[in-house]
């Protein structure tokens, strides 16, 4: 089974590209440390880094890897801020049309280990 992270790139506040890959790259390092290990166990984890690892494609290029992506996973974890974000908008709208299972972070609530069901901090269906 494949569990693909959907993460703000372009709809971050840093100034530049290089500065808004490198700090979501390093957001979907944290989630995959966090992730509760029966997440890790049952998953393959995959992220648009893993698909596009030096940040070398076109937009387009790199959402047609990730819609690709999203078809061919079983769930998505959709980050914060992600209704900001076009590119997780079209993961999220794929996911949906393809029955495919969604999750999302809280803002205010960390990714809680403890509960190795559904942990706190991630919502089964929960858009916003």
């Amino acid at each position: 089974m494949k569990l693909y992270i959907s993460t703000p790139i372009n709809a971050r506040s840093e100034a530049t590209f290089q500065e808004k890959y490198e700090t979501a790259r390093k957001r979907v390092e944290e989630i995959k440390e966090q992730l509760p290990s029966i997440y890790q166990e049952c998953y393959d984890i995959v992220s648009s880094f893993d698909l596009n690892p030096l940040g070398t494609y076109t937009e387009a290029e790199a959402m047609g890897r990730c819609i690709q992506a999203v078809m061919e996973s079983d769930a998505i974890l959709l980050d914060d801020g992600w209704v900001t974000s076009q590119g997780c908008c079209l993961e999220f709208r794929t996911a949906e049309i393809y029955n495919k299972i969604i999750y999302s972070t809280s803002p205010n609530n960390p990714i809680n280990p403890m509960n190795p069901i559904l942990p706190d901090g991630f919502h089964n269906k929960s858009y916003v």
